[in-house]
């Protein structure tokens, strides 16, 4: 009997341990079909990659680790999962999480050839904390809402100026 307990026991944890989507199916998870928006979570900040790249444009350089995927929720996650370090809705268990070489990891970093920004930062005092654009924006442009017209662009000071003034606020 006392030999049956334990085969029981060690098949129950070696099916947790098998990974986890036989927990998710023991959860009874996903429960509906979720379409999630292209998040990950690493070192407790939240992005997105919802920053499509045309193709003419290089993904910055790729830097150092700092982290890998370890659980991903399409396909496994219940509606209400929370976020964790490590989740990601599309990019596979074990992926690695790179720096994006130029840009602070609090920013921009790169995973499964994709780009993800910050949405959320807990971390983070000012928007400058948050968005690391300080000295890689050369032009800023404006343009009309209806044609996309250009209709006018700042110069180099007005540029300098109006960063300076948009990074400033509490984030």
């Amino acid at each position: 009997m006392k030999k049956k307990r334990l085969t029981v026991l060690f098949l129950f944890v070696a099916s947790l341990g098998a990974g986890c989507s036989a927990w998710d199916a023991f959860r009874g998870c996903p429960d509906g079909q979720i379409e999630w928006m292209d998040i990950l979570m690493i070192i407790d900040i939240k992005y997105s990659s919802d920053f499509k790249h045309p193709d003419d444009y290089a993904l910055p350089k790729i830097g150092k680790s700092i982290g890998k995927v370890k659980y991903m929720l399409a396909d496994h996650a219940c509606a209400n999962h929370r976020l964790r370090n490590g989740d990601a809705s599309y990019v596979p268990i074990g992926e690695e999480v790179f720096v994006a070489k130029g840009y602070k990891s609090e920013f921009r970093v790169i995973a499964n050839g994709r780009v993800f920004e910050a949405i959320e930062n807990p971390k983070a005092e000012t928007l400058g904390d948050f968005a690391d654009i300080q000295g890689k924006v050369t032009k800023i442009s404006i343009h009309s809402d209806n044609e996309d017209n250009l209709i006018g662009e700042l110069d180099r000071k007005q540029t300098d100026e109006f960063l300076k003034e948009y990074l400033s606020p509490v984030y």
